[in-house]
């Protein structure tokens, strides 16, 4: 979801300084998927070849039981998954529970990064 809010500018002319309100948007986690990893298990059930029925046949094996429903409602992201369940679903694949994870750490970090920019540029400090 975005929201705006106010943020202040100091403008400097000549030896006057003005403070001027902008009209900022922002994005907050409202509208977030409630996991990160969905496109990626779902890249990887397809490249595997496997329907949902598939993966969650091959999550009973690995000792989650779980239903071909709850697959398809973690790959639509409207499931949040508890680090248990994406470590099953790891071990299914043969990856890391950091590689399904892994775009949207990187993502973060950008967004902190640009935040931080956004501070400095704003207050004008470090």
């Amino acid at each position: 979801m975005w929201k705006t809010a106010r943020r202040v500018k100091k403008i400097r002319v000549e030896n006057h300084t003005f403070w001027r309100a902008e009209r900022a948007k922002f994005h907050t986690m409202s509208d977030a998927p409630l996991n990160v990893s969905a496109a990626v298990i779902r890249r990887l059930r397809n490249e595997r070849g496997w329907t949902q029925p598939e993966l969650a046949a091959a999550c009973h094996l690995a000792g989650w039981e779980v239903s071909r429903d709850v697959i398809a409602r973690i790959e639509g992201g409207t499931k949040l998954v508890r680090d248990s369940e994406l470590a099953a679903l790891a071990a299914v694949f043969g990856v890391s529970p950091v590689e399904l994870i892994a775009a949207e750490y990187a993502a973060a970090v950008k967004r902190v990064q640009g935040a931080e920019r956004i501070k400095r540029e704003t207050l004008g400090g470090k």
